[in-house]
């Protein structure tokens, strides 16, 4: 018999004997949500992607889902003959990664406030300092009129009940008047030598931040893309599989 012609019937009767395998078996598919969407989706040892149809025998499969940071999620899913079933699945964050998501924010808050706070903080006191200064600007320059109005009205007085009254009218007004003008000085003295002070400072925390230690994250995969995909090849010797990793 000719090889070539024998080789032929045997891949043909090959092909027929699969076909009516694939045809009498049952099936479904079954489609998977995730998130987040990079999860990796493992049946047995084949690996999926979030919403792609996934066609299985019938049967009862294990289905663990899982991704970076996340919580391993195994679930059982059942297929029947023409089903068409869909598992929606979110994944929650880990402990480890939940703690470690903390100690990050409580270190990037300190090192910002060590970077920036005291310049922050004098810039704050200063401003609010400013806007103080202005009321008591306006408030000094009233007082000073007022005072003026009063000793002019305490020197023109006959009665000695209006000298008394309008020379105490006239006190009060010069000591308000003097502590406006006392606290603007304060407030004055504070933005210029509180701004060398801060710049000092800053400086000092600034080169401690550096010495501050970022935290870090790190976790053993608990589920790989690893895919073993049968192929089908002729050789001159006859039939065989191989399995591509």
């Amino acid at each position: 018999m000719n090889p070539l012609k024998s080789r032929g019937s045997t891949l043909l009767l090959l092909a027929l004997f699969f076909s009516t395998l694939l045809v009498s078996q049952n099936s479904g598919i079954l489609k998977v949500y995730t998130i987040p969407q990079n999860a990796i989706i493992q049946i047995g040892t084949a690996t999926y992607e979030s919403g792609k149809p996934i066609e299985l025998d019938t049967g009862t499969y294990e289905v663990k889902i899982w991704a970076p940071t996340r919580e391993l999620v195994t679930k059982q899913v059942k297929i029947g003959n023409g089903f068409y079933k869909t598992v929606s699945v979110e994944l929650q964050p880990t402990k480890e990664y939940k703690s470690y998501r903390l100690k990050l924010h409580a270190y990037n808050f300190s090192r910002f406030s060590m970077r920036y706070g005291p310049i922050l903080a004098y810039g704050i006191i200063a401003g609010s300092k400013l806007i103080q200064n202005s009321n008591l600007n306006a408030d000094a320059d009233r007082y000073e009129q007022e005072a003026l109005m009063h000793k002019q009205a305490y020197e023109d007085s006959f009665w000695e009940l209006d000298l008394l009254s309008n020379r105490t009218k006239f006190d009060n007004t010069k000591d308000k008047y003097t502590n406006a003008v006392n606290q603007i000085n304060k407030n004055s003295e504070f933005i210029i030598y509180g701004a060398g002070a801060a710049v000092v400072l800053n400086f000092v925390t600034w080169k401690l931040s550096k010495k501050l230690k970022r935290p870090e994250f790190s976790e053993e995969p608990k589920l790989a893309r690893l895919d073993i995909i049968p192929t089908l090849t002729v050789q001159s010797t006859g039939l065989y599989i191989k399995f591509q990793f």
